[in-house]
Parts: structure tokens; sequence; C-alpha cells
């Protein structure tokens, strides 16, 4: 169960590096409409069967990814029995065993709940913002004021150390 668990893990977080950058670009909390349709869109039963096809086919194509690259850089790195284990000619499938053939379906099946809660959060957050923009600008305030402060005492630092000989 473990194994499946770390599996599942893995597969996700590749499916999250495949989708990093197409999500990167920041959203202002005075987004365009189409930005603040995320939550519905994410929410949409037929986006989320959509989304949980696309993640089913690419955890399955996963599965049969060669673990020879990550063997070679274990055995580079002085650790020959987890080389030896990992096989240099096994697949994510031939690792994961019997377990493994549920993760593409298992992943597909947990999609939509996490695409209902993703969405639910980008409401969360979206009538945050305005809220976290009011903290920013405070932060920055006090940044300004800690950096004057500072500038002011290591004036009176250099005025007071000119009346001492040394």
């Amino acid at each position: 169960m473990r194994r499946f668990a770390a599996l599942l893990s893995i597969a996700g977080a590749a499916g999250a590096l495949v989708s990093a950058p197409a999500s990167a670009r920041p959203v202002s909390y005075r987004s365009p409409p189409a930005e603040r349709d995320i939550a519905a869109t994410m929410s949409d039963p037929q986006v989320q069967e959509s989304v949980a096809d696309a993640v089913g086919g690419i955890s399955e194509a996963m599965l049969d990814i060669s673990l020879a690259p990550f063997a070679r850089a274990l055995e580079a790195a002085g650790d020959h029995e987890a080389a030896d284990e990992v096989g240099r000619h096994s697949t994510l499938r031939d690792v994961a065993g019997p377990d493994g053939e549920r993760v593409p379906r298992e992943m597909a099946r947990r999609v939509p709940e996490m695409m209902g809660a993703m969405g639910g959060m980008t409401t969360a957050l979206e009538r945050m913002l305005p809220e976290l923009a009011r903290a920013g600008e405070q932060m920055r305030g006090a940044a300004e004021r800690a950096g004057r402060s500072a500038r002011h005492a290591r004036e009176r630092t250099r005025d007071w150390s000119r009346d001492w000989d040394y």
C-alpha cells in the first residue's frame, strides 16, 4: 500500500509539473472575467471528466517510463544498492508491481474531487485578494520605515565615532 501511495504521489507531482507552466502567470485581484471563471470551469463536470481522462492517459504512459537514467544517476552518486534495486532495464510499472496498474484509474477517479476543491479554493482566494493586497501594502510601508530607521542609525553611529580618538 505504501508503494501504491508513493506511486500515486509521484504521478501526481509529475502531472503538476507538466501543467505548471500553463498556470504560472500571476492573477491580480482585478482579474478579467475569463480568469474569474476558473472556479466555475474547475467545478464543471464535463471539464472534470475530460481532465480525468487526460490524467488517466498520462499516468498510464508514465508507468512505461524507463528508470535507467535514474539508476545511472544513483550509481554515479555511489548508491549502488539503490541502483541495483531500481534496475537498469525497469520501468515505473515494473517497480510498482501489481499496485501500479491501479494508479491511472485511481488518479482519474480522484480528479473531479480535486478539481472541485481547487475551484472552491480559487473562489476563496479571489475573495481574499483585496485583503492580501492591503496586507502587502502594510508590509511595504513597514519595510520602508525599517530602511529609513537603519539609515538614520548608521548616520548617528558614523557621527558618534568621529568624536572618539582611536
